[in-house]
């Protein structure tokens, strides 16, 4: 996140297995027709899911709590120093996949325990405000988005705030009416630009 976002747009994170090259995002008012490309994801995103819980920590301080161990496909995971992370590397989304059920997070240390799975430890909780949002733990099986600048915000104009819209998710070399397409009907409160939307599309790069 830069800080320069759009504070009603959410964000999408893409991923596939295979990824396609290029992803696409159509949106409609209708759920049968009516689509329009909405804008291109050109990288997956790095996302997986917990294995262990993650209990709430005060914003602005270390996490020094034990390590939390998740599954990721899509990428590596690395680690940082701190002054990386005051520069803004490792930021990490932790959230229930709904579209504001988010925490976001920095981690200095990576760990590689086994083949997409790692554990990381000394986080920065809270992050961008969303302290508020932090439960009382994470619970296993919670959703992680790493934000490295894969993700990206659509193009939702103001005055759509709290208006259920239909998007299609899928391969650019396809049309919306594809059935690899992932289909997801929303509506967006623009309650500040740390809101979240994840789109696991596992579909998208099918054959």
């Amino acid at each position: 996140m830069r800080g320069d976002e759009s504070p009603h747009a959410p964000h999408l994170a893409v991923t596939a297995t295979p990824w396609p090259g290029q992803a696409a995002v159509w949106m409609s008012e209708e759920a049968s027709g009516g689509y329009q490309l909405n804008t291109t994801i050109a990288a997956r995103s790095v996302m997986g899911v917990t294995e262990t819980p993650l209990d709430a920590a005060r914003a602005g301080l270390w996490d020094r709590g034990p390590a939390l161990r998740v599954r990721v496909k899509g990428g590596a995971l690395r680690s940082a120093n701190e002054g990386a992370l005051m520069a803004g590397a490792n930021l990490l989304a932790i959230g229930d996949g709904t579209a504001e059920g988010w925490e976001l997070m920095q981690f200095s240390q990576a760990r590689l325990v086994s083949a997409g799975l790692w554990e990381i430890s000394h986080r920065l909780r809270g992050q961008g405000g969303t302290d508020a949002f932090m439960p009382a733990v994470w619970p296993v099986g919670s959703l992680v988005v790493l934000l490295d600048g894969n993700a990206k915000q659509v193009d939702l104009a103001p005055s759509v705030r709290n208006q259920s819209r239909h998007w299609r998710i899928g391969p650019a070399v396809r049309g919306p009416d594809d059935p690899s397409y992932r289909h997801i009907q929303q509506a967006f409160r623009g309650a500040g630009c740390v809101r979240l939307r994840l789109a696991i599309s596992r579909s998208a790069g099918r054959r």
